[in-house]
């Protein structure tokens, strides 16, 4: 998977944000959630991601949601979040 930059305008090729919303921990109710971007990153792509946007490279594995209130792991857009999770 490739991130591609974001136009100037803010929009990219799915819609009007490239980081979307940061939203709620399925487990704790914490909105301290951190996105893990997993994959090759293009050159300038992370210049205005921000602060809870984390890039793990090509290497990165496991789920690409954390919470940093109660340590849980999930993967965005599933079902139940519990049967894909795994704790820190």
């Amino acid at each position: 998977m490739m991130i591609v930059p974001p136009r100037a305008d803010g929009s990219d090729l799915d819609g009007p944000s490239t980081w979307g919303e940061r939203g709620v921990c399925p487990f704790c109710g914490s909105a301290e959630v951190i996105h893990r971007v997993i994959g090759m990153v293009l050159a300038g792509a992370d210049d205005d991601a921000p602060p809870w946007v984390e890039f793990s490279g090509c290497c990165g594995i496991g789920p690409d949601r954390s919470c940093l209130s109660c340590g849980e792991e999930w993967w965005a857009g599933s079902e139940d979040p519990r049967h894909a999770a795994r704790s820190r």
